[in-house]
């Protein structure tokens, strides 16, 4: 039987792969031709995010 998750650790666990291997690994790979339309589209995805998680916490203050 496989073991559940609770949401929250799923999120820790996935933020943490995202921050410190995913960035960097694009970091890296940034200036190699081949791979610029993948971290282009990346960083877009990630600045969508995080506009969607800070439009989230301006919301929720007002409404306190």
């Amino acid at each position: 039987m496989r073991e559940v998750h609770s949401a929250t650790s799923v999120k820790k666990t996935l933020l943490a792969a995202l921050n410190y291997k995913l960035v960097p690994y694009l970091t890296a790979v940034s200036t190699l031709e081949s791979y610029k339309t993948f971290v282009s589209k990346c960083e877009a995805e990630i600045a969508k995010a995080n506009a969607t998680v800070s439009g989230r916490a301006k919301t929720s203050a007002k409404a306190e």
